[in-house]
């Protein structure tokens, strides 16, 4: 899946990395950022039944193209959302225990 900056941004703010320098936010976020996203994708497929699932997989593929796709799949799917939502705080926490 296609990160555009905008979501990059966002998430890097969720995360609480926008205090550090463009060079070390990039960093970061090339090591986890597409993670995160995987995570919550897994996450919520697992949950689906094979109709929901096989029916996500079709929708990625007409949108694949589009430049937002990450903001249209959370609003198509509420629930992929809230994961990612909960997949960022985790992180979040985690990284915030590691700097402490």
């Amino acid at each position: 899946m296609i990160i555009t900056s905008a979501m990059q941004e966002n998430i890097i703010q969720a995360l609480g990395l926008d205090a550090l320098s463009p060079d070390e936010q990039q960093a970061i976020f090339s090591k986890i950022g597409s993670s995160v996203v995987e995570s919550a994708l897994l996450q919520f497929l697992t949950a689906q039944g094979e109709w929901e699932q096989q029916s996500l997989e079709s929708w990625v593929e007409s949108h694949a193209m589009d430049g937002d796709i990450l903001e249209q799949l959370i609003t198509t799917y509420p629930a992929f959302g809230k994961i990612l939502t909960e997949e960022i705080l985790l992180i979040k926490e985690n990284l915030e225990k590691n700097i402490s």
